[in-house]
């Protein structure tokens, strides 16, 4: 199958959220239509239909799922107790999954069977199309501060006990992926789900693939679990080395059985942005605030920018602790409470972004993404080398870089 692309060697991505956390459908219709409007930014085949990836990151639906959960006759201690798996299954495990999840404190209530329509694939895509399921979750058991972490815990149990028969896209008791080896304008058509009117989130993430070092996998679309990326690591043979080297360190405060599942870290056959979201998602995980998990990784060029004394030590502590990702890299992350964008010391990726007066934000590649109608513009601008941009979907706080 030829892919070919349409002249500009990046990825499409961004992000569009009410900053006042508020859910809604719309969040929801306009991360779709902003990643329809950057196809241009990803590969496609000779057949109109094959891509390198597309895909969202949203909210766990829990209006949507609360009414699945009643069609199928489920029982759930609490719908906000709801945890959910997306997966891509070569092999017949779930049941196996299961026993896994109980291991930790979860119990599992019911798979689902994703709704997809082929005639949306291309023939590379369908060829090598695993199943697409869901796997509903109660978490009611575990305090609610430590389910991602058990989660992270199950499913990196998961990955090392059934290997490629398994790809757990994610696994969240806050955020929930719908992506796949697809051009951005079968998305929607993909999964017709998404086209439900109980499908609600007060954020997406949205990405558009062109693959770069890595052929087109299911399991390399993106977003990935906390972030999606638009750019190459150049940095990321030493990354990952460097990872190695202080794997066991990082680690040592864990149970002998604990470390086994969580080893190794990163993988050489994984995507370079596949690497940098699990060590970002490890450094939220281990209780750092997203947008400085992300900055840790991506620092600016703290050496040779005039900066803030504190800011600078801060960075300066840091990097004698992790080898600066380089990009070129434009990243957009969540934790599922604080959403964000950031730029590395580089620059050489486009991130603009605009604030409604409704408090609508959007942020991505390019201007002119989502057609806003009559809103008005309060504040529109574009991120730097090194520059952060972060809002705090609980209190509506905005904050940028020097904040």
């Amino acid at each position: 199958m030829e892919i070919r692309h349409h002249g500009l060697s990046s990825c499409g991505v961004g992000f569009v959220c009410n900053v006042h956390g508020e859910r809604s459908r719309k969040i929801v219709a306009w991360g779709i239509e902003a990643v329809k409007n950057l196809t241009h930014r990803g590969a496609v085949g000779s057949d109109g239909k094959t891509g390198d990836g597309a895909g969202i990151l949203i909210e766990i639906p829990r209006r949507y799922f609360s009414r699945k959960i009643k069609e199928m006759g489920l029982s759930l201690s609490a719908i906000d107790d709801l945890a959910v798996g997306s997966f891509f299954l070569y092999g017949n495990v779930e049941d196996r999954i299961d026993e896994i999840l109980k291991k930790y404190g979860f119990m599992p209530i019911g798979w689902i069977d994703v709704c997809t329509n082929d005639d949306a694939l291309g023939e590379a895509a369908l060829i090598t199309r695993p199943r697409i399921r869901q796997l509903l979750i109660d978490s009611g058991a575990i305090e609610k501060k430590e389910r991602e972490l058990k989660l992270f815990f199950a499913r990196k149990a998961i990955e090392k006990g059934f290997g490629s028969d398994v790809c757990v896209s994610n696994i969240s008791s806050k955020t929930i992926l719908y992506k796949g080896l697809l051009v951005a304008p079968q998305l929607d058509r993909f999964y017709p789900d998404l086209m439900d009117e109980d499908i609600e989130s007060s954020f997406c993430i949205f990405h558009q693939r062109f693959s770069t070092n890595t052929l087109p996998e299911w399991v390399m679309a993106q977003p990935f679990r906390v972030l999606a990326h638009n750019g190459e690591i150049n940095t990321i043979q030493g990354n990952r080395n460097a990872m190695r080297a202080i794997e066991t360190a990082v680690l040592g405060g864990l149970s002998e059985e604990v470390r086994g599942v969580i080893k190794p870290l990163v993988t050489d056959y994984e995507s370079d942005s596949a690497s940098l979201d699990r060590i970002v998602e490890l450094l939220i995980l281990s209780g750092f605030p997203p947008e400085l998990a992300v900055n840790i990784c991506i620092p600016p060029a703290w050496e040779h920018v005039h900066l803030p004394p504190d800011r600078k030590a801060l960075l300066h502590y840091f990097s004698l602790l992790m080898t600066p990702w380089d990009g070129p890299a434009a990243v957009v992350f969540t934790d599922g409470s604080t959403i964000g964008a950031h730029l590395d010391r580089n620059g050489l990726r486009p991130l603009r972004y605009v604030l409604t007066d409704d408090g609508i934000m959007a942020a991505g590649s390019e201007v002119g993404m989502i057609d806003f109608g009559d809103r008005s513009i309060v504040k529109k601008g574009r991120l730097g080398p090194g520059d952060t941009l972060a809002i705090d979907l609980n209190t509506g706080g905005i904050r940028e870089t020097g904040e």
